[in-house]
């Protein structure tokens, strides 16, 4: 299981994880990107403290917040955030109930436009100050230095 931060981003298309990229410090690697929630667990079991990126719209329904939280129980480091693009399109006490909804899944952030994502490289900052990467012994980067 590898304990550094990993950055996940799940959306319908491939746009969304190249401007997580452009917008997010040279200090993470390059996020994963899934189309779905279906290979989340998997990476969670790889990465114990994930942060995750979810482009969510207000038609997808509850389905993906209830597996999320689901995820959080079992993965107590994982954390996410959540892209919400057809947010602004809502009535503005209908916007406020979904991104309190959102909030109260376990969201750490809920963005409505793609200018607010500059602000994940803040958040995924302290999720890493938060989850150090432990400090290796010798013989263990010696191995992992090792092709074999």
């Amino acid at each position: 299981m590898s304990d550094s931060v990993t950055l996940i981003v799940v959306a319908s298309n491939a746009r969304l994880g190249r401007e997580i990229v452009s917008k997010c410090s040279s200090r993470f690697a390059k996020p994963i990107r899934l189309r779905s929630l279906i290979g989340l667990r998997k990476k969670l079991q790889e990465h114990s403290a994930t942060f995750l990126l979810l482009e969510w719209n207000t038609a997808d329904g509850e389905t993906p917040l209830r597996a999320l939280d689901d995820l959080r129980r079992d993965f107590p480091l994982f954390r996410f955030a959540v892209f919400c693009p057809d947010l602004p399109e809502q009535m503005v006490a209908d916007a406020d109930t979904i991104r309190f909804l959102l909030l109260e899944s376990g969201a750490t952030a809920v963005f409505a436009h793609r200018r607010e994502l500059a602000n994940l490289s803040t958040i995924l900052r302290r999720h890493s100050d938060d989850h150090p990467e432990p400090v290796k012994d010798r013989i263990r980067e010696i191995r992992e230095f090792l092709p074999w």
